[in-house]
């Protein structure tokens, strides 16, 4: 699965060089082990609600941000010009889950994007 991302893996590393910390790395690879769950319990039978469940409620930090935003914040701060599919390359998610969590941290007033959608860049508020 790692292989398979292999883009992202090496983002996540390089985020966690950045940051001087291991956050980015473990959260993606954590990402990668409820994928690989997931990909049992759907094999399984045992139900797909489970596994998005167990995904959606892990990880939340003291501001109420889910794992995903949280890693999603710490690219935009040492890439601030990180595509949405480099985002969904690097988390492990889809684009349009990555639009939803973008959505989200814009309402919060997290971030906000400075400049155009082609040529722009993301700025982290906090």
């Amino acid at each position: 699965m790692v292989y398979q991302h292999q883009e992202g893996y090496y983002r996540a590393i390089r985020a966690s060089t950045a940051l001087g910390e291991s956050a980015p790395f473990i959260e993606f690879m954590l990402q990668m082990i409820l994928a690989a769950m997931n990909e049992v319990i759907n094999d399984e039978g045992v139900g797909v609600n489970v596994g998005v469940n167990v995904g959606v409620n892990v990880g939340v930090n003291d501001r109420g941000l889910p794992a995903v935003q949280q890693h999603i914040l710490s690219l935009l701060r040492t890439s601030p010009q990180m595509t949405i599919q480099a985002l969904a390359d690097a988390t492990g998610k889809s684009s349009r889950t990555i639009e939803r969590h973008l959505k989200s941290l814009r309402e919060a007033e997290a971030i906000e994007r400075v400049g155009s959608d082609k040529t722009g860049v993301w700025h982290v508020l906090w």
